[in-house]
């Protein structure tokens, strides 16, 4: 029997004083092409909420209030008549605010951006939603590999206003700072079900604030449609700077949490060792 053909499943249910901590996977696996059996620590994949920068695995229960906008239980999205009558604006996050002059500097860029209504590109989403658009389509807004959640780490080409059009000058300041600046239009994910934290005021309020957005997009009117680019990745296999985030294709970590009052954590995973670790 190949091992891909055997599972094996792990429940942990721990205490509600366990939310709000982080945790890893101490993983022994056989990696093909290092023909031998090799650790890894890992976050889970499936997290729905992190650290900065993923690397560790945060355990939110979804269903608690602490995650949820007041109102958020009954906040739906518009009504649909019909298929035929669907239309997507599509934006980025980050780009939708991160110039807007309307909008606080230090929400600029962010998820709560989209919660002053008053901003000149929510005036402009509602306009677009009374005209008939029924959706905005979120471009990729989950953890990504390429770009760092720390946001004082943030390089800026400046102001290039000032150099000349048929210069040179302008594609060398961006070139200086293309590796370590905040724009990324996010198709190279890690943790494909947790917000990313470079678009939130405070990363550790990530998925409140993502809901926030989400609200305030309900309440003008329009759907949500989020980018989730299963296909794409950042990395794979043992060589990646991702050091916390490299399991072996031979594996598939799947984790559960219930809207119970303990939060639970569930594995599927092949016949390997592997060892749930708290961290503080």
């Amino acid at each position: 029997m190949a091992v891909e053909d055997i599972l094996v499943r792990v429940h942990v249910e721990g205490e509600n004083s366990w939310k709000g901590q982080y945790y890893l996977y101490d993983i022994f696996v056989y990696v093909p092409d290092q023909q031998q059996i090799v650790e890894n620590i890992v976050s889970d994949p499936y997290s729905p909420d992190i650290a900065l920068d993923g690397a560790k695995t945060r355990i939110t229960d979804l269903a608690d209030e602490a995650t949820k906008p007041h109102g958020w239980d009954f906040s739906f999205s518009p009504w649909l008549e019909s298929l035929n009558d669907f239309s997507v604006y599509e934006l980025h996050v980050r780009e939708f605010s991160v110039d807007d002059a309307s909008v606080p500097a230090q929400y600029q860029g962010t998820y709560l951006a989209f919660t002053n209504p008053a901003s000149y590109g929510m005036t402009h989403l509602r306009y677009l939603a009374k005209s008939g658009l029924k959706a905005v389509h979120i471009m990729p807004s989950f953890h990504i590999g390429s770009v760092g959640e720390n946001k004082a780490n943030w390089q800026s080409p400046g102001n290039l206003g000032g150099y000349p059009a048929n210069g040179t000058q302008q594609q060398a300041a961006v070139e200086a700072v293309q590796q370590s600046d905040g724009y990324n239009f996010g198709y190279d994910p890690v943790h494909y079900f947790a917000p990313n934290g470079g678009f939130a005021f405070n990363p550790d309020n990530r998925v409140f604030e993502y809901r926030q957005m989400v609200m305030a997009l309900h309440n003008a009117g329009l759907r949500v449609v989020q980018d989730v680019v299963f296909n794409h990745t950042y990395a794979a296999g043992e060589n990646t700077s991702l050091s916390w985030m490299r399991p072996s294709p031979a594996i598939t970590i799947a984790s559960t949490r219930t809207a119970t009052s303990k939060p639970q954590v569930a594995a599927m995973t092949p016949p390997v060792n592997i060892a749930c670790l708290p961290s503080s």
